[in-house]
């Protein structure tokens, strides 16, 4: 089970989680969507995902972002 929390600064709120005992799944990082995000397991075995909006983007933005994505990823 996972929940998905919308905090101010994903940085932060990683930060604290990881000082009170949580494990980091991922580490705070930028996606083409427009938030960052970092993801955290707490001591009671629940994934926690940390998002801010850092932009507004259009359906064009995110595609133009998924596309350059797409084609920096391995083949095979």
């Amino acid at each position: 089970m996972y929940r998905r929390v919308y905090v101010p600064d994903t940085d932060a709120a990683y930060a604290r989680a990881i000082a009170a005992g949580a494990t980091s799944t991922a580490e705070p990082a930028d996606w083409f969507e427009g938030f960052r995000q970092a993801a955290v397991r707490c001591p009671f075995g629940h994934r926690w995902y940390f998002v801010t909006v850092a932009d507004s983007v259009t359906p064009d933005d995110v595609q133009r972002a998924s596309d350059a994505w797409m084609s920096e990823q391995p083949t095979g």
